[in-house]
């Protein structure tokens, strides 16, 4: 659920699908297959990831033997590997920001989120406290800032603070 919510709004990740596909490998002579526990598009090539406890990818950080046959396999399909463990997915600041602008985006309702949109068509902002102020202010101007950070109507990097101060730009969807 953790992946999920991070990988949800960050700004480059146009679509995140799970278990994505079944790869056949071969290591030492012996073929077996392995399915990634996610994808993400949005770069220019796709990256599969992996997700580990840190502990177990200390054991056996090439994957009892697999990485390598891994990386091969999905390099001829065009698409990367990377490993993340709890450490990355939850890392301080990005995780408790992704927590925070997803559970705004839950949270909007569509007619909201229309009328922010229209209230922020035309104008210039480049920080979070200039948007706030255009939808109103408040408690309610911040929860739906966010909320189109979490539905990726705006973006911010999410690994820094959210501030008034915050750099924030138009997002991945052209609804403003």
């Amino acid at each position: 659920m953790n992946l999920h919510i991070v990988v949800s709004v960050l700004p480059w990740v146009r679509e995140y699908q799970p278990q994505p596909l079944r790869l056949p490998i071969e290591v030492g002579g012996r073929r077996s297959f392995y399915t990634p526990d996610g994808r993400l598009l949005g770069l220019a090539r796709p990256l599969c990831i992996e997700v580990k406890p840190l502990a177990k990818l200390r054991e056996s950080p090439d994957l009892d033997g697999r990485k390598g046959a891994i990386e091969r396999a999905l390099g001829a399909l065009g698409e990367d590997f990377v490993i993340w463990t709890e450490e990355d997915i939850e890392a301080e600041p990005l995780f408790p920001n992704a927590k925070l602008v997803w559970s705004n985006a839950q949270n909007a309702t569509s007619a909201g989120v229309v009328e922010a949109c229209a209230a922020l068509r035309g104008c210039a902002f480049s920080a979070m406290g200039e948007v706030v102020d255009l939808l109103g202010g408040g408690r309610e101007g911040w929860r739906m800032a966010l909320a189109l950070i979490g539905l990726k109507v705006l973006a911010v990097d999410l690994a820094r603070h959210i501030d008034g101060e915050a750099a924030v730009r138009l997002g991945t969807r052209g609804w403003i």
